[in-house]
Parts: C-alpha cells; structure tokens; sequence
C-alpha cells in the first residue's frame, strides 16, 4: 500500500528527495571540509619546521628576564636551537651543468631560479631519502622532493597544476650540483655541494624551489652577497620543539616585557584555508534553512494528504485499520521518502569526497596535496537519525487531524 502511494505522490516524492539531498550535501560537505580543514592545520601545519620557528629583534636578548626565560626553556627541552637569522637567499641552478660544468652554457630559460634556507632540526622527520645536515657542515645541500628546475612554477597560478612539469629531488641525490650566486656589487661567483638528502616540501608547505643549506654555509654567503645594511639587522631566531611550545615561549616572552614586543613567525598561510572556513560556515547557514524548509514541506503535505484523501482513509477505517494503524501508514510513506533522499545524498556525498581527493592528489600544488578529506560516516548516520526524529515530529503533528475526522464524512461513497 505504501509503495503504490508513493508512486501516485511522485510530485511529492520528488520535491521533498531534492530539497533534503540539497540541504543534507551542503552541510555534509561543509562540515566534512571543516574537520578536514582544521585536521591538516593541526596535524601538518601546525607541525612544519617554519611554524616551529620564533624571530624577533636581538636586542630584547639584553633584558635579563628574557635571557633567563630562554636558558629555562632550554634545559626543559623546549628550545631546540638559536641563533642570529638567515633567510631568504637567492641563486640560481642549471641543470645542464650537473654532470659536467661548461663555462659557456647560456641557457638562462633552463636556469632555475633557487631560494635557500638552512636545515635545522625539525627538518629531520620530512627526510624522505638520504641524510640531514648538521648545522657546521659545508657543501652539503638538501633538495625538495618537488622541485622546479625551469622555473615551471611560474607556468600556474591555481591550486592545480600538471605534477610532470616537476623533477624529483631524489634524481639528484648523491651528486654534485653548482649553484650560481650574486653579491651586492652583481659579481657572479659560484659554489658546488653535494646532495646529501631530500625533504618532502609538501609536507613541510615549502616552495619548488625551496633547497636547504647548513646553517655556517648560509651565514657565509649571506655574508658575502648581502649588502651592509641587511646585515646589521639583527634578527634572532627561536626554533622550539613543537607550534604548542612556540605559542607558549612568545605569551611567556611578552609578559616579562610587559608589552606587545616584535615576534614573528614565519608561517605560510594559503588563502584557500581561511576562504574553506568561511564558506563552511555559510553552508551551515543555508543547509539549516533548506532542512528547515524541507520540514515545513513535509509537514504542509501531510496536511494537504489528510484533507485530501478522506476516501481513502474511510476505505480503510471500514475494513478494519484503526486511525492508528492509519497514521502509522502516512507516517511511514514520509519516512520511505525521506530515506530514499538520505540513500541519494550519501552516494552523491560519497562521490563528491572521493572525487575531491583524488584531484588533490593527482593534480594538487604541493601546498595542499597531502590535505585528504574523510567521510564522516558517524555524522551521516547522526543525520540519519536526527532527521528521522524531526519528520517523525513533523508528521505526527499534522496526523492529530486524523482523529479529528468524522466518521460519517469519511465513509460516505462519492
């Protein structure tokens, strides 16, 4: 009986499947995208060798409470490393030159412009293959996993890109490579390394162009190529054990001062995160006012159905169903079409996860290729549940006409 009036409500059957698979995909989707999102800052972001990293001026390491708050930090474990900061330096690599340099090459199209950083301790858990460096080495380079030796990054501008236009750094571990340096005075010189290991700069949110050097070797050539003002900026650097303790280390630091001193931290923070949240929160939004107006229709309709199928209700009332049992029937005519919206939306829902992951992980930017997004099953089946309980709500409501009927009116023969 249920199953042949659902065929004669398909105008109902299918106005209420889509407003509760809309108003169900927008919310699963929105939320499904904010634990995802808040899982990546917390577990990927938030663990990076950059987002461990405190810089703020040296001169604040003259106040005795400053000094004594460190070397407290220090002996718990907290402080990792320290030191005068040394950032940002550029050169240029070509990779023709790789096996056997040739002073004549002029391949500038084929030169690869590079930015240099040192490795410090927090790099050691993104080794993907060979060896860190100590921070006295020389000569020794550590290279991206993705790495741009074309200058191909300037090929994309989105937050998808062709993943062949990259080489891998592994190619190059082992070898010797030559990167070419200008000073202030735009004199050439240049300096070979070997390639000792390879991070993976997905994980550590680094650019394609991001290599590692000791820390010795990039304060001598940050040296020797950076004019006198940048070096009589004195900067100092924290690098503490985990984001937590980086938190803690600059309230700490603040409150000795008692004022708001510079302390920066150099993150990298991609525009995409901030809009996902936003537009989660007007998913939230709209879905809570599509489920509400889905609740509005199913109650308006089970109204219009008890007013309008009087004759059916008196046909079933004369041959014994009580208005129990006839309420119950209504009730679960709603329900079954409920469940059918709830089947479509978690299929579709499902699609839409798995095809969103694959396209990160096959066509992603590093910066997001390793953010994957799970479907959250126990909150579909809390959706279940919960949406259950309001149609049910919503029916029972307007079922109360049921008993209102006249006996005499609904059994009349027409």
């Amino acid at each position: 009986m249920i199953y042949k009036n659902m065929r004669l409500r398909r105008k109902d059957l299918i106005v209420t499947t889509l407003l509760l698979t809309l108003s169900l995909m927008i919310f699963l989707i929105g939320i499904t995208f904010n634990i995802g999102m808040n899982h990546f800052i917390k577990d990927s972001l938030n663990q990076v060798p950059k987002n461990k990293m405190l810089v703020f001026q040296e001169k604040w390491l003259e106040n005795p409470l400053v000094s004594e708050y460190i070397e407290r930090i220090t002996k718990e474990g907290l402080l990792l490393e320290s030191g005068k900061m040394y950032y940002g330096i550029g050169g240029k690599f070509n990779k023709d030159q790789l096996v056997q340099p040739k002073e004549n090459i002029e391949s500038v199209e084929k030169q690869a412009f590079l930015i240099f950083e040192f490795y410090n301790l927090a790099h050691n858990k993104f080794l993907v293959s060979g060896r860190g460096i100590a921070k006295d080495d020389t000569g020794k380079i550590v290279l991206p996993l993705y790495f741009d030796t074309e200058n191909n990054q300037k090929n994309y501008d989105n937050y998808f890109f062709e993943h062949s236009t990259l080489d891998s750094g592994t190619d190059y571990l082992g070898k010797k490579i030559i990167i070419e340096f200008m000073d202030s005075n735009e004199s050439v010189f240049k300096k070979e390394f070997e390639v000792v290991g390879v991070y993976d700069n997905s994980k550590t949110q680094n650019e394609t162009i991001d290599v590692l050097l000791s820390y010795n070797d990039l304060k001598t050539i940050t040296e020797k190529i950076s004019p006198p003002e940048i070096l009589s900026n004195k900067n100092y650097y924290m690098l503490t054990s985990s984001f937590e303790d980086n938190e803690n280390i600059k309230d700490s630091i603040r409150s000795i001062i008692n004022r708001k001193i510079e302390i920066n931290e150099i993150v990298h923070f991609d525009p995409l995160f901030e809009f996902v949240m936003i537009s989660s929160l007007i998913a939230y939004m709209v879905s809570a006012l599509l489920i509400a107006v889905t609740i509005i229709y199913i109650s308006i309709i089970t109204s219009r159905n008890v007013s309008t199928r009087k004759s059916e209700i008196g046909l079933m009332y004369s041959i014994g169903y009580s208005f129990k049992n006839i309420k119950q029937i209504f009730l679960l005519e709603n329900l079954w079409i409920s469940f059918i919206g709830y089947m479509i939306t978690f299929v579709l829902y499902t699609i839409t996860i798995l095809y969103v992951n694959s396209k990160i992980a096959q066509e992603g930017v590093i910066d997001i290729v390793n953010l994957q997004f799970m479907i959250q099953l126990p909150i579909c089946i809390l959706i279940l549940f919960a949406g259950m309980g309001l149609i049910i709500i919503a029916t029972l409501w307007q079922l109360k006409k049921v008993n209102q009927l006249e006996i005499t009116e609904i059994i009349k023969v027409k």
